[in-house]
Parts: structure tokens; C-alpha cells; sequence
């Protein structure tokens, strides 16, 4: 069952986390290019999601991942910022 739960949260988040992280960007930064940056939070999540472990077991202290996950986030939504203006 634990396994079953983890499978439905990792693909709840897959939907939910970059539609977000999209519509707060395109608030904030208002441009038209949603699909890439759909593509762009997308990769991100899973990024984040494969790193965290090994980021955690390099991490001498215990920390929240939740704090992690955060501090994370905020690094590509800001690196997607950068990108985005780079490229077009």
C-alpha cells in the first residue's frame, strides 16, 4: 500500500506542481509561452525528485525536505526566469 501511495503522490505532483509553478511565473512574468515553460517545470520536478535523495545523504544534518524541496524550487524558478529572457 505504501508503495501504491507513493506512485499516486509522485504523479499528482507531475501534474499539479508545474501547472502551478506556470501560472505563478506567467503572473509574475507575463509572456505567452506557457508549453515551454510547462516543459521546462516539468523537468525540474523530476530533476528535483531523482537529486533529493543523494542530496540529503550529502547533507551531514538532518534538514526537512520539505525545506529541501523549497530551496530547490525557487533555484530553477529563478534559473527559469533567467533561461526563459536568454533564450527569447
Amino acid at each position: 500500500m505504501q508503495y501504491f501511495k507513493k506512485i499516486i503522490l509522485f504523479v499528482l505532483g507531475l501534474i499539479i506542481i508545474p501547472d502551478a509553478l506556470t501560472m505563478i511565473d506567467e503572473l509574475l512574468f507575463i509572456h505567452d509561452d506557457d508549453i515551454s515553460m510547462r516543459g521546462y517545470f516539468i523537468t525540474a520536478y523530476l530533476l528535483i525528485y531523482l537529486f533529493t535523495p543523494v542530496l540529503q545523504s550529502l547533507i551531514k544534518k538532518p534538514i526537512n525536505k520539505y525545506l529541501i524541496y523549497a530551496v530547490l524550487y525557487l533555484i530553477s524558478f529563478v534559473l527559469g526566469f533567467f533561461l526563459y529572457y536568454e533564450i527569447v
